[in-house]
């Protein structure tokens, strides 16, 4: 009887050790609930037990131990409770900060006016893209936009006509990509095209596409009888060739499109 005893309290005290260790997995309102089921199930255990082995019973020694049981799992259930608030705690700040800094890559990597991605993000994107051309041997078109007369623009109507004419200009011409086509603010009324895998002569009918819905378009609706154009230097770079001799080609070629009488796309490309 004696061994008997001490064994149902050895189990009583070592079960909600045994327990601990899932408890911290568990949030708080699923730990209150766990340590309450698991004091009314010892208590039930042991009612059970005086019914079933009325001879063995004592009631002291039980009470006792089932007492003791009690202390360490509420114990235990109120440290793992602490632990799993501060879980939580720690697991919600580190989504809100994950949310800030994806916010922060957004906004360091695009153009606050215009929604495009900017100058040093393009830069990134160029450099993979030339490493992946040369490896697969394809060619990348790159094309210089740039509107005309625009100063004139910012002059006559307004810096905030300028910046409504930047912005619609970005949404209509984003409108002609495909899905891998990249669109850039390269700077001023500047915007840098980039078509992955795409020849010169196959870039040129994506261009016509944007130039006849530019020509049909109000870039600024407030004063839908001024017309703006852009002008536009197509070029590709060669096997091996860092892109910014392709970028220089294609400015060069903007240029040569700008002299030539503006709303125009001149191409400038090395053999490709």
């Amino acid at each position: 009887l004696t061994v008997d005893i001490r064994l149902r309290g050895v189990v009583l005290a070592v079960l909600p050790v045994v327990l601990l260790p899932g408890q911290f997995t568990l949030t708080p309102r699923a730990l209150r609930l766990v340590s309450h089921v698991s004091v009314s199930a010892l208590a039930l255990a042991v009612t059970l037990d005086w019914l079933i082995h009325p001879q063995q019973m004592d009631v002291v020694a039980d009470m006792a131990q089932w007492a003791f049981a009690c202390v360490i799992i509420v114990a235990s259930s109120w440290v793992a409770q602490r632990v799993s608030e501060l879980r939580l705690k720690l697991t919600s700040e580190r989504e809100s900060l994950s949310s800030v800094l994806d916010e922060v890559q957004v906004i360091a990597a695009h153009d606050s006016l215009t929604g495009l991605i900017n100058r040093r993000r393009m830069q990134e994107l160029l450099h993979n893209e030339w490493i992946r051309k040369d490896r697969l041997r394809q060619t990348t078109t790159l094309v210089m936009l740039d509107l005309d007369h625009f100063k004139r623009i910012n002059d006559e109507y307004g810096h905030h006509a300028g910046d409504e004419v930047l912005r619609n200009f970005a949404e209509l011409a984003s409108q002609t990509l495909r899905q891998f086509d990249v669109l850039a603010r390269w700077g001023g009324e500047e915007f840098l095209l980039m078509y992955p895998g795409t020849k010169p002569e196959q870039a040129l009918i994506a261009l016509e596409r944007m130039y006849q819905r530019l020509r049909a378009a109000s870039l600024l609706p407030t004063y839908p009888d001024v017309r703006i154009t852009c002008s536009a230097g197509v070029s590709c770079a060669l096997p091996g060739e860092p892109y910014e001799q392709a970028i220089e080609r294609a400015d060069q070629a903007l240029y040569r499109a700008k002299t030539s009488g503006r709303d125009r796309i001149e191409v400038l490309v090395p053999t490709c």
